[in-house]
């Protein structure tokens, strides 16, 4: 798949001032774009959605998602239903608030010339993230590198998904349910089934916005009650567990596959 994804941009009607700053920024990158009205879940109530698996989410979390949460989620589950229900290989999925690297295009244009046969590739571009552990496998750019993340990191500001990787998302989201914002499945490969890696650093999140999601997933407030008081530390702590070493197991089962892939993209 070698021809440039169509590219989408997630953002709520009302948002002119970001709309306005994500097509300049467009225009001068000189990609074609269109805007995907986003769902807006800030006054919905989480708890009545018949995909929101909240026993799951107290008890790993201890905290039910909030409605912008739920609508960001639900934002880009209708990007995936839109690629199924129009035949679309693959996307680029932005939210409004992602700064992009002068040579995104390019970066793109290098990276899909390599047969990953990955369905999900994550665009990031923090410090933070650069300076993680990383397996490193093809240079797009001067600096900028196609590798495998052994860590989740957070953030649903920019990534590639293929029709393949839409399919796993809805599909995972309508059986087993949602229990995490959208960035933490772009990250649990092992639940999703989906194949990822990561190009860094060439996008980040313009924080110079008030988040339109809010900030309540920051709160470090409960909503366990009774005798779940008494489970959540150790359902927390399996949580904990069990993420660290499936995220190391991925991260070291692909280490023959990522040195062909190196190599072939020499």
């Amino acid at each position: 798949m070698n021809e440039f994804p169509p590219i989408f941009i997630v953002s709520l009607k009302e948002a002119e001032a970001r709309r306005a700053g994500m097509s300049a920024q467009m225009e001068k990158l000189g990609l074609l774009f269109k805007f995907f009205d986003a769902f807006d879940g800030r006054q919905t109530n989480v708890l009545a959605q018949d995909r929101y698996n909240g026993a799951r989410r107290l008890a790993f979390w201890g905290r039910h998602l909030d409605g912008g949460e739920w609508g960001c989620l639900m934002s880009h589950m209708n990007i995936y239903r839109h690629m199924l229900e129009n035949n679309l290989p693959h996307a680029i999925i932005l939210e409004d608030d992602a700064l992009l690297d002068p040579n995104f295009k390019t970066v793109i244009e290098n990276m899909l010339k390599i047969k990953t046969g990955c369905e999900l590739i994550r665009f990031f571009g923090s410090p933070k993230v650069a300076g993680k552990k990383q397996r490193r496998i093809a240079e797009l750019s001067a600096g900028i590198w196609l590798s495998r993340l052994p860590s989740i990191h957070g953030g649903s500001h920019a990534y590639y998904i293929t029709q393949d990787g839409a399919r796993k998302m809805l599909h995972h989201f309508e059986t087993k349910g949602a229990s995490y914002p959208i960035d933490f499945y772009l990250g649990h490969n092992w639940e999703t089934g989906i194949s990822a890696l990561s190009v860094n650093p060439v996008a980040k999140q313009d924080l110079s916005y008030i988040s339109a999601i809010g900030d309540e997933r920051e709160d470090p407030k409960q909503d366990v009650k009774g005798l779940h008081c008494l489970t959540f530390p150790l359902t927390r702590g399996w949580y904990k567990i069990s993420t660290l070493l499936r995220k190391q197991w991925i991260y070291r089962a692909a280490y023959m596959k990522d040195k062909k892939l190196s190599h072939d993209a020499a």
